[in-house]
């Protein structure tokens, strides 16, 4: 498909970024489950493709850690053709689960030929960055009243336990406090974007998004993000 390498990437995270409420607001579409899937393994033998083409292209397949990545693969190889498994459907879930988004480390690493590429990538992160917070802290001030008349769905997402008090945010994902993953994967490359323009407005920006973040990180209680993303930070 006509699709530059790093728009495919883009349209990727922007894809991964709203993956959980479109799945929650759909029902649990079967297509809208795979089609991040889908768009992955496209994109990834669109890269294949165009590195066979050009003997002077890094090999998609030549990535740093390599051999840990190929292990990890072979591993979930041998727990599919376990005859012991909970069955082909449970053996397909594992390959989304633990495949399909392995293949977008080789595909970025592909993408990047450059310092300015990875500066386009970390543009694309700070737009869904600052996307997140502003909607998980909208979500927040309308509570689950507010919430349930854009769809009765987030209802039973909710359940009994995060209700009332313990009203967590969605942000563009299907669970409570589930844009604390988004936000905890997207910080820290933002922020090292706007630490490396070194003027005036970034270092406004990079306070603002690391206090919009913190604010979302306390509403969604969600402490094992706080952890990866001090980590990630660090």
């Amino acid at each position: 498909f006509p699709v530059t390498i790093y728009a495919g990437v883009g349209y990727v995270l922007g894809y991964l970024s709203m993956e959980g409420a479109t799945k929650l607001l759909s029902g649990y579409d079967p297509l809208l489950r795979f089609g991040i899937d889908i768009l992955i393994f496209t994109l990834f033998l669109k890269v294949l493709f165009e590195k066979l083409r050009d003997p002077f292209e890094k090999h998609v397949l030549i990535v740093p850690w390599a051999p840990l990545f190929y292990l990890h693969i072979g591993w979930i190889c041998v727990q599919f053709m376990n005859p012991f498994s909970l069955g082909l459907v449970a053996s397909l879930a594992a390959f989304k689960v633990y495949l399909s988004s392995v293949l977008l480390y080789f595909i970025v690493y592909s993408a990047v030929k450059s310092p300015d590429d990875l500066v386009q990538i970390s543009w694309v992160a700070v737009v869904l960055l600052v996307g997140q917070i502003g909607l998980s802290a909208y979500q927040f001030s309308m509570g689950e009243t507010g919430l349930m008349r854009w769809s009765s769905l987030y209802l039973a997402a909710m359940g009994n336990k995060f209700r009332g008090t313990f009203f967590r945010p969605f942000g563009t994902s299907n669970v409570p406090g589930g844009g604390s993953t988004i936000i905890y994967l997207l910080l820290p490359l933002a922020l090292a974007l706007m630490v490396s323009l070194r003027n005036v407005f970034a270092t406004v920006a990079a306070m603002v998004m690391m206090a919009g973040s913190t604010y979302v990180f306390f509403i969604s209680q969600v402490r094992s993000s706080l952890i990866k993303c001090a980590l990630g930070l660090s």
